[in-house]
């Protein structure tokens, strides 16, 4: 496997670990490069969402793998704006992931969505074989009782809630927070025999905490 993420950001690294025995080549790219060693010796070049660059397209010669992991601008998808042709021109891609938010379903006004759902937009498609996995846990809760919880858990006080109108929000923060939605997990259990570490955020903050 010859995988290229772009976007290797936290959970393109997460991926790129639990496939690591199975890769012979790791590639990708962030929009800042670190004077440190990168991460599991990926081979990383630059990529400002602004134009395609030898650099890149370097990398992705001899990809058989692809994680797309970088979020849409006003425009639509900036790696298919900048690179459609070189992907449609890689011989041996396998596979192609798009990671996204489940902002895509827009407000639901709480009730429960799932793979079927209407979505406001797809960055990758292909007439055969494309799937979308929704990854939630077992219980959706608003972000307030989260961070309740993870108050409680570190014995401080809850922070106040704040309005809207005083929270200084741009639109699309403002629209993000706005939206209510239910992810139903079913599909990534029954097709995927996903069996989740952590079924809740109770769970997760938890060994969050005993981690620390």
């Amino acid at each position: 496997m010859r995988l290229f993420c772009f976007g290797f950001g936290y959970a393109a690294e997460a991926l790129a670990r639990r496939l690591s025995a199975r890769t012979t080549a790791l590639a990708g790219t962030r929009t800042r490069l670190a004077d440190t060693p990168p991460p599991l010796g990926a081979r990383l070049a630059a990529f400002q969402s602004d134009g395609a660059t030898q650099d890149v397209r370097g990398l992705l010669s001899g990809t058989t793998h692809l994680l797309v992991s970088i979020p849409p601008d006003l425009e639509g998808d900036v790696v298919l704006r900048h690179f459609r042709e070189d992907l449609g021109a890689l011989p041996e891609l396998d596979w192609v992931g798009y990671l996204s938010t489940v902002g895509v379903y827009g407000d639901c006004q709480g009730r429960w969505v799932d793979e079927t759902s209407p979505v406001r937009a797809r960055a990758i498609d292909a007439p055969l074989g494309h799937a979308i996995y929704n990854v939630a846990d077992d219980e959706p809760a608003p972000p307030e009782d989260v961070v309740a919880y993870a108050a409680d858990l570190l014995g401080l006080p809850v922070p106040p809630a704040v309005p809207f109108a005083r929270a200084g929000l741009g639109d699309m923060a403002a629209s993000f927070w706005a939206e209510c939605k239910r992810v139903s997990n079913a599909r990534i259990k029954t097709a995927l025999g996903v069996a989740l570490a952590y079924p809740t955020y109770r769970e997760g903050l938890r060994a969050l905490i005993a981690s620390a």
